[in-house]
């Protein structure tokens, strides 16, 4: 979980989504989700939710925002993932992916990934 310091308030907004414009989707104090652009944070605090929130830096109500929102694109983000796996697959060829698999990942995650991609196409 990625929070943003706002500038002018000092309170933690979570990032969603990082947009190409400079900006991100953000769930905001309110709680709400907000496109901000970056510009507008002066750091990015990266820790345990749990700690986050004691710290007052954000809320439980952010972060049960966020989880909903991360859980309602798991099957969108496993799709766009297998999408680029196959199409690097089609460009390389498959002993190559493997390579690139197996340096990109940990062991048990590489593993899974070419189980995925390769178990119907041996």
């Amino acid at each position: 979980m990625e929070v943003y310091i706002h500038k002018d308030t000092g309170k933690g907004w979570i990032l969603i989504e990082e947009l190409e414009d400079g900006s991100g989707y953000f769930v905001s104090p309110a709680p709400r989700k907000m496109q901000r652009p970056f510009d507008e944070f002066k750091g990015e605090e990266e820790t345990d939710e749990n700690v986050l929130i004691k710290k007052g830096i954000i809320s439980k109500e952010q972060t049960q925002i966020y989880h909903l929102y991360r859980e309602s694109r798991k099957d969108e983000i496993r799709d766009k993932v297998f999408s680029i796996l196959q199409e690097l697959v089609d460009e390389i060829g498959k002993e190559e992916a493997i390579k690139v698999i197996d340096d990109s990942f940990n062991k048990e995650n590489a593993e899974g990934i070419k189980t995925i991609l390769f178990k119907d196409k041996s």
